[in-house]
């Protein structure tokens, strides 16, 4: 009798487990990070909103991006936050409808030097250009790649603190997270964008729509299709006229949005 009230309490565990979906993101702030023990971000909260929206338990872990992407592949994960669609990533994730963050990226160097030209070609030969494991880069890289030697990181921080010691010239990074690190690592006056705002050439400066992605192996196009009405609605709720920033739109509404508290601001 014991046996089997046991085996009926590990069969209840392992559905509840199997019912609970793992929501993974890298450590990126503003998008993800975390704070004083919690998951917090701008990607994050519609994470929690899009989870809260399905009605199920859920868990978010933060791992690295290569990871994150092996755990969607897999099926380990359900959703995945937040990526840039592929061909290749589309072999085995479904990607929302509704982006959901808006990449604007730029390279950057230190301040007062002048290293690329207005068509992205090196001024100097020799230029050491630093890119994040695991990322797409835009299609300008076919231009500036062929000229420069590329040198991989882990993390945006580690490609600013290399800019400062001199180890590498450039570096290549969404702008969001860029200038968030500069702050933090009080860089902000010595590493700057190789362009201005005003000037900054529109055929250097890309941007990347991201979406949610989930996996075919433990998703399917109905939870798709809950997870794609979500989003629109909530793009109609909080974003006039729609944009593909909707986390960033959020978050300047934060104050009339569900889990404004659910993490400190970075």
């Amino acid at each position: 009798m014991r046996t089997l009230i046991f085996v009926a309490f590990l069969l209840s565990f392992t559905a509840a487990r199997a019912s609970e979906w793992t929501v993974v993101v890298l450590d990126n702030p503003p998008y993800a990070y975390l704070h004083e023990g919690r998951i917090c971000g701008t990607g994050v909260r519609i994470a929690r909103m899009v989870m809260d929206s399905l009605g199920r338990d859920y868990q978010i872990r933060v791992v690295p991006w290569a990871r994150a992407l092996t755990m969607v592949r897999s099926g380990e994960a359900q959703i995945g936050l937040h990526a840039s669609k592929t061909s290749k990533r589309s072999e085995y994730a479904h990607f929302t409808k509704q982006p959901i963050i808006l990449e604007r990226y730029k390279f950057y160097q230190r301040a007062g030097d002048s290293l690329l030209d207005v068509n992205g070609h090196a001024r100097i030969p020799g230029l050491r250009l630093g890119l994040q494991r695991g990322y797409n880069y835009p299609q300008v890289m076919q231009t500036v790649a062929a000229e420069v030697e590329t040198v991989i990181l882990d993390d945006v921080s580690q490609g600013l603190n290399m800019i400062h010691a001199g180890r590498i010239d450039l570096f290549l990074g969404d702008s969001r997270p860029v200038e968030y690190w500069l702050r933090e690592l009080g860089l902000d006056e010595e590493i700057t964008p190789v362009f201005d705002d005003g000037r900054y050439p529109s055929k250097l400066l890309e941007e990347f729509p991201n979406f949610l992605f989930l996996s075919k192996n433990t998703t399917d196009t109905a939870d798709l299709k809950l997870v794609n009405d979500y989003l629109y609605r909530l793009n109609l709720e909080y974003v006039q006229p729609p944009t593909a920033d909707l986390a960033n739109r959020i978050e300047q509404n934060a104050s009339n949005a569900p889990y404004e508290n659910s993490c400190g601001r970075p």
